[in-house]
């Protein structure tokens, strides 16, 4: 490759790379990765997607390789799927998602969402809690005096708040 070519000139308008960042990637709700309506199947390819996903401070789903290189993804629900919850002996979650994520479930983010959805974040990624997850979660799931629904580990009460629709 010369060093004629637009793509390593330094004189690309921000336009330029902006249409560069548009590249059809899509993400479904079951967590499948879509390129130009074309599903992502190579297993490697598919998890390392998942693994470069970010999002930028204007909310803006992306997959990035650097500061710099970086493409713009649709998503249907969310970015990640929690596949599943283990609680320890201190009633502390540990949570597993999609993209290899294994840490511990942010409690104050918990949101309910449509058709009882329940959510998290892992940073600043939101992700859908599966159904097999939540039925992990759901055994220290409990109404307050009020009636409002809150999630009981490491000896606290944490209100699972009302999901913000976008």
């Amino acid at each position: 490759m010369n060093n004629d070519s637009p793509i390593l000139s330094s004189s690309l308008s921000q336009e330029d790379i902006e249409r560069f960042r548009h590249q059809g990637f899509y993400l479904d709700q079951q967590g499948q990765f879509w390129h130009n309506k074309q599903p992502i199947t190579h297993p490697r390819l598919h998890q390392a997607c998942l693994q470069w996903l970010d999002c930028l401070s204007d909310g803006r789903i992306i997959i990035r390789l650097d500061n710099t290189r970086y493409a713009y993804v649709d998503i249907e629900d969310t970015p990640l799927l929690i596949t599943s919850v283990q609680w320890n002996h201190e009633q502390a979650a540990t949570i597993y998602a999609n993209n290899n994520y294994r840490g511990s479930l942010a409690c104050n983010t918990l949101t309910l969402g449509k058709n009882d959805a329940l959510y998290c974040y892992i940073g600043r990624l939101e992700a859908r809690i599966t159904t097999k997850a939540w039925q992990t979660l759901s055994i220290n799931i409990e109404p307050n005096q009020h009636g409002d629904l809150g999630l009981c580990a490491e000896n606290k009460w944490f209100p699972i708040k009302k999901r913000r629709t976008l």
